[in-house]
């Protein structure tokens, strides 16, 4: 709980989803047991490689920032999908269409400065497929990639999902990582940062607010639930209206400035009515309106 007794709103992730050619998340499906290991990234293919196939045959688009592992993926194994990027991007998410219904396991992100989400599918059948990743609330689609399944048998179970989020944290660990006593650290380190100055409206209305003193693990996914500042919205000066608001985010679990945790939520969201981003005001500790930044407080 933090001050001012705000409750989220934001969904937490759920189990694995299907995806259907061109539909995008479809219903959830029950991951069976069995796992296979995260696959050490040695061996992946970014998109820094032309995205070919070994087979000699025409490269297909991809644009920068995905990686592939195992590349080419195959129908006989779990194929991990990744995006890298410098920034720490919010409400993220990677959907698959292709030549039949694909199963995408629980997110994990790997490393800081750059960022990459990572997910397991299975059920790919042998064809083309194109991967799509997006970020944001609502969602935007940042790039896309397309890969070549070979046909290398029947598809494998996913891997089971990480152990739930307990208190169990060695030095150094944060959110989502594998505490010493088998458990699942849920450490958020922004929790204790404060605001310099003060923002003059909280997440539940006018009034200074400051510090940070609570913050929700999401079940060992990296993920933390935080409260955020926002201007309300001036709807005399903005009548096409305003970006959803920052009163619950979900960030990464490496921030441990609640202001550079702010930022991130806050440059997250997209207004559609002018194709532009809110903006974080470092002069107020305030998420605002696009254009707004800089300007007096309304």
């Amino acid at each position: 709980m933090v001050a001012g007794g705000l409750a989220g709103g934001c969904v937490d992730p759920g189990p694995p989803e299907v995806f259907t050619s061109g539909l995008g998340p479809g219903p959830s499906t029950d991951s069976d047991d069995g796992s296979d290991p995260l696959p050490a990234t040695e061996g992946t293919t970014s998109s820094d490689d032309d995205g070919s196939s070994d087979d000699g045959s025409v490269p297909l688009p991809c644009d920068p920032g995905f990686s592939f592992a195992p590349d080419p993926p195959g129908s006989g194994t779990i194929t991990w999908v990744g995006y890298t990027d410098a920034s720490p991007l919010t409400y993220v998410e990677m959907q698959a269409s292709g030549p039949g219904v694909a199963t995408r396991g629980s997110l994990q992100i790997e490393g800081s400065d750059p960022w990459t989400w990572r997910w397991p599918f299975t059920d790919l059948a042998p064809g083309t497929w194109t991967f799509s990743f997006s970020h944001g609330d609502p969602p935007v689609t940042v790039g896309s990639c397309q890969q070549r399944v070979l046909d290398t048998g029947l598809p494998p179970p996913l891997p089971d999902d990480p152990p739930p989020a307990t208190g169990d944290c060695g030095p150094g660990q944060v959110c989502g990582d594998m505490g010493p006593g088998g458990g699942t650290c849920n450490d958020c380190p922004m929790v204790g940062s404060c605001l310099d100055p003060p923002s003059p409206h909280g997440p539940s209305g006018p009034g200074e607010w400051s510090c940070l003193d609570s913050a929700g693990c999401q079940e060992g996914d990296g993920i933390c639930r935080i409260w955020c500042p926002g201007e309300p919205c001036n709807e005399a000066a903005h009548p096409d209206g305003c970006p959803q608001g920052v009163e619950s985010c979900l960030v990464s679990a490496t921030f441990d400035s609640y202001e550079e945790a702010c930022a991130s939520c806050c440059e997250s969201r997209f207004h559609a009515p002018t194709g532009e981003y809110a903006c974080w005001d470092p002069a107020f500790n305030l998420c605002r309106y696009p254009t707004d930044c800089g300007l007096p407080l309304w």
